[in-house]
């Protein structure tokens, strides 16, 4: 039987891969760097995730007035957010509002992937105000509680292209050397060379990401590769300028595969040597951020006046 969502993913990767043909021409003729990366995934991100959502760029602060680092894209209520925050060069977001913050990276390396990670360490670290949140079926059912409880906003990397070659180093710069720091690391990183890294909650299978990083959590890498491997040369013969070798020294070196005319980069993963399918990468981190928002909870009691602007000299209302 045909399958209309799997047609209709079909023709949502092809499209994703026009974007990712533009990115790379600009890479192979301009360069795109700092705020040209960033607004071209901003763009991007705009028309995927809903509209209830919005998308800037700023400061996260929280109610004592510790702010974070500058956050190059946040997910924020659009209802809740105070213009007051917005009448600066430097737009504030208080933390319990932010459902989510993302880095963005040109090229990943160790270098960049710390800087990323110490940015969205910094919101992470914020006061956010906690409460459980119990569910209207759970006030109704007493018998079984679902709680949804408050968090701190979530954290997430995007890059458009990594200097290493190897799947296992791109896994360890996301992986805590300090079990008790994973509750700061990002639930998501996505790199359009590489793949997706995530964490594993225990007793899941290897498909499985937490929204929420924990203690204990497993780092797990996947990728999406065009064909399995090299060494499998496909009945089209299409692809080009790459022998088909599965640990030949030729491969090693080779930047890209040509296959109809696209070039796909070639990572080593595991112990082959694959070229990557960045549309499906792209459509993967995608569809993930955007069902992990749907988990993050702002509280549904705040109030901006009564807890960003306590300290002012002010009148409050009560009703």
């Amino acid at each position: 039987m045909d399958n209309i969502l799997q047609r209709y993913y079909q023709g949502i990767t092809q499209q994703l891969q026009s974007e990712v043909d533009f990115i790379n021409s600009l890479f192979e003729h301009q360069g795109i760097k700092g705020a040209g990366n960033e607004a071209i995934f901003r763009d991007l991100l705009v028309k995927f995730i809903p509209k209830r959502f919005g998308v800037g760029t700023g400061v996260v602060i929280d109610q004592h007035g510790k702010s974070s680092r500058q956050c190059d894209i946040i997910i924020y209520d659009t209802f809740l957010y105070p213009s007051l925050l917005s009448l600066t060069s430097v737009h504030l977001f208080p933390v319990d509002i932010v459902y989510a913050t993302i880095e963005i990276k040109t090229t990943l390396n160790s270098k960049t992937a710390k800087e990323a990670l110490d940015n969205i360490a910094s919101v992470k670290n914020l006061d956010f105000l906690k409460m459980d949140i119990f569910g209207q079926w759970a006030i109704e059912n007493s018998g079984f509680l679902a709680v949804d409880k408050t968090t701190s906003p979530l954290g997430f990397v995007f890059a458009y292209n990594s200097d290493t070659q190897n799947d296992a180093t791109f896994k360890k710069w996301f992986t805590p050397l300090d079990t008790e720091q994973t509750t700061l690391y990002p639930s998501l990183v996505g790199c359009l060379d590489m793949g997706i890294v995530g964490f594993k909650p225990e007793a899941q299978d290897t498909g499985a990401t937490s929204v929420h990083p924990q203690k204990g959590m497993e780092t797990i890498c996947r990728t999406f590769s065009v064909i399995r491997k090299l060494d499998d040369k496909p009945e089209s013969d299409t692809i080009q300028n790459v022998e088909f070798v599965k640990l030949s020294g030729d491969v090693i070196g080779k930047k890209f595969a040509t296959l109809e005319g696209k070039n796909y980069p070639i990572k080593k993963i595991g112990e082959d040597y694959m070229p990557m399918d960045q549309s499906r990468i792209l459509l993967n981190f995608l569809v993930l951020l955007n069902e992990f928002l749907t988990y993050k909870k702002i509280h549904p009691s705040i109030s901006f006046s009564g807890t960003y602007l306590k300290y002012l000299d002010m009148f409050h209302f009560i009703c």
